[in-house]
């Protein structure tokens, strides 16, 4: 068996390392290869350290770079859209690189290529991909962490067209439950099935397990994994600007002691240190002007208002599963204007993303008709319990709604919007009046409900990828290699490989 892994960071990159030698044992894995976001420190790391196991290795870099040269192939590129399935200019518009002006996390919507550099990007992009698949032949590509809005896509069609499987993690937003499934979108087959098979009455062994987890989470004591350590300043608090300043000059102090055009293994993804503290320092400006400028509010009590979350951008919950509403404050205007006259919508900012977005953003919300922000740090729970529901374009406050017996309405495609009864998806901006006010008649079903977080169970792992990758990183190879959760997801990931491949050797 030959296995492929796909690589975002330099977690990423150590913990394959580590889960190598266990599935090379188990698997009777002959040969690891991997595409890597970057070529250092990524690349490098697997070529260099992991070398035992991963021989060949392909970047995004060697991706970008070659891109800049190459010449456009109009019958290669009009074959595309053909044989892989999307729209040409999707596999743009979901790579933060192509479509954005980057500094580190401070993006700004407009591309930095012309279309015709767009078209050579994607276009090298599938040739190179196309060819190290060729090379390297592998029978299963696994994503060890998750997916991020790069060529995963361009990996997964190309996966796809030639039957090779993929497995994916993707959270289930109960707690640290993951499952993997076969795609880079939010579709979970797996749990989709499953739940039919409990509706028709197939036994789940973790029925009374679904109905703890569910009051469990209606007391506050269950988050995603990725929410655990998200808190949200308090933005009613007036921070002296006498502390503000005080903050930018010790930052320009410390690099002027320790060289403020540091780079980072000369990449072209990363950013000088200059580059970097100079964009922290726009958005702690971003923030004190949010802080100062009237732009939150608390919630009005006795006021009806519907709730609608911001994601954090850009990513891939507005990227790659819902890319028709990449622009929040676009999505926010149609949905205020379809409520009923007597309701508010309120909105808050993901607390990781306040004072990322420009101000243009912030001001365009404040200004918009029948929309309040509120405040960062109030909480979501709070706020779904005291709304008459929750419309989100991918968010976790949508299943949040749903376990809270609080009806949700969706805009992009996500994992938990085939549940019948208690979430509905909006397949056009102009089906969402008729939505809202058909959720005035919602009834909540708690057996469908439970029979929902028992599939999930049913195919999930107590795991959280993205979480033990930066446990793993500091420690031993051998440390890695017995860390208990390393064991408990490696033990997973070859029994969820067995399964997929089974079929296709049986019909070998």
């Amino acid at each position: 068996m030959k296995i492929l892994f796909y690589i975002q960071r330099l977690e990423d990159a150590h913990m394959a390392h580590a889960m190598a030698s266990t599935l090379q044992q188990r698997l009777s894995v002959s040969d690891f290869s991997a595409i890597a976001f970057r070529q250092a420190p990524e690349g490098s790391y697997l070529l260099n350290e992991a070398g035992e196991y991963f021989k060949q290795v392909l970047s995004e870099t060697e991706m970008h770079r070659k891109s800049d040269v190459k010449r456009i192939d109009p019958g290669y590129v009009a074959r595309l859209e053909a044989r892989y399935g999307l729209p040409f200019w999707q596999y743009v518009t979901q790579n933060r690189f192509l479509i954005m002006k980057r500094a580190n996390y401070l993006h700004r919507f407009g591309t930095p290529h012309n279309r015709e550099e767009l078209i050579a990007h994607v276009q090298t992009r599938f040739e190179m991909t196309e060819k190290f698949l060729d090379q390297v032949n592998p029978d299963v590509i696994v994503f060890p962490v998750d997916v991020g809005p790069s060529s995963a896509l361009i990996l997964e069609r190309i996966a796809k067209e030639r039957n090779i499987p993929i497995l994916v993690p993707i959270s289930s937003k109960m707690g640290s439950y993951h499952t993997l499934i076969d795609t880079v979108f939010s579709k979970a087959q797996n749990i989709e099935d499953r739940f039919a098979q409990l509706q028709s009455g197939t036994p789940s062994p973790n029925q009374a397990k679904a109905r703890e987890l569910i009051n469990t989470f209606r007391q506050g004591h269950i988050v995603p994994s990725y929410l655990k350590d998200v808190s949200g300043d308090n933005f009613a608090n007036k921070v002296p600007i006498k502390s503000a300043l005080k903050k930018t000059l010790d930052i320009v102090k410390l690099r002027l002691n320790k060289g403020i055009f540091q780079e980072k293994h000369g990449e072209i993804f990363n950013v000088s240190q200059f580059q970097y503290d100079l964009d922290r320092a726009a958005g702690y400006y971003r923030r004190v002007r949010l802080r100062y400028g009237d732009y939150f509010h608390n919630v009005t009590e006795g006021e009806k208002y519907f709730f609608f979350p911001f994601h954090v951008e850009p990513e891939l919950a507005l990227l790659l599963y819902a890319p028709f509403h990449t622009h929040q404050s676009s999505v926010m205007q149609n949905v205020a204007q379809s409520l009923p006259w007597d309701s508010c919508l309120y909105v808050k900012e993901h607390p990781q993303a306040v004072g990322t977005k420009d101000m243009g953003f912030y001001n365009r919300v404040k200004s918009t008709a029948n929309v309040r922000m509120i405040y960062p740090h109030v909480s979501s729970r709070a706020l779904i319990a005291g709304s008459s529901g929750v419309v989100t374009i991918t968010g976790t406050a949508g299943m949040e709604a749903m376990l809270m017996n609080k009806p949700a309405i969706t805009l992009g495609d996500v994992f938990y919007t085939f549940v019948p009864k208690l979430v509905q998806r909006a397949k056009s901006i102009e089906e969402l009046p008729e939505l809202i006010r058909k959720l005035e008649t919602f009834k909540p079903d708690e057996t469908i409900l439970e029979t929902f977080v028992s599939a999930i169970l049913d195919e999930s792992v107590e795991v959280d990828p993205e979480g033990l990758a930066a446990k793993l990183l500091p420690l031993s190879l051998e440390d890695k290699r017995q860390h208990p959760e390393l064991i408990t997801y490696t033990n997973f990931l070859i029994q969820t490989i067995r399964q997929r491949l089974e079929p296709k050797h049986k019909k070998v």
